[in-house]
């Protein structure tokens, strides 16, 4: 019923039945430099998602290095002080999209990668929002009330969720970025 490209090598196709199905192509090496190894297979249905992992191994692997949780809370950071910047300037469709879209997917990788076990079966490396409901029920409800708000109080929400969830007894949480945002933005 409806094919569109999607990414570099990828479509996306909807059938008449409402089936959605995504495919890509890539060179072997392209592949495996994309997926470190990882090699799922995944149907997702109504009842949720069954995936199948066919090297077990590598796929462990590629899991257990996907994210690095200093990194993304300090990218989340940066992304919501371009957020709000954008916003104050008048530039609102674009500071939303820095802070509901940039700072929260960070955000989300940052939450999973210090609170939850790397092994996590309901994992999704790729897109970790998935499933984030199941395994981060109290903070995924805070991460979606905070992107309902208009774009500043969304990006405070979203701050002073890091702070409460991330900051206290980690050493490696990006503290001093974090208040120099909050002196910059007067949180």
């Amino acid at each position: 019923m409806l094919a569109l490209p999607e990414g570099g090598a990828g479509v996306v196709v909807l059938y008449e039945d409402g089936h959605l199905l995504e495919f890509a192509a890539a060179h072997p090496a392209e592949l495996e430099r994309a997926l470190a190894g990882l090699t799922t297979v995944t149907v997702d249905d109504e009842a949720g998602t069954v995936a199948t992992l066919i090297d077990e191994s590598q796929a462990r692997a590629a899991a257990s290095i996907a994210i690095d949780p200093a990194l993304e809370a300090g990218l989340a950071l940066i992304k919501l002080r371009i957020g709000v910047g954008r916003d104050r300037r008048g530039e609102v469709v674009s500071g939303g999209l820095f802070v509901r879209t940039w700072a929260l997917q960070h955000l989300v990788r940052a939450l999973r990668g210090r609170l939850l076990d790397p092994d996590e079966p309901l994992r999704d490396i790729l897109e970790p929002t998935r499933r984030l409901e199941r395994v981060l029920p109290g903070p995924a409800a805070a991460l979606a009330e905070a992107v309902a708000q208009p774009v500043e109080p969304a990006a405070r929400a979203l701050f002073a969720l890091m702070r409460r969830e991330l900051e206290p007894g980690w050493p490696e949480f990006p503290s001093r970025a974090a208040d120099v945002i909050a002196a910059r933005f007067g949180w």
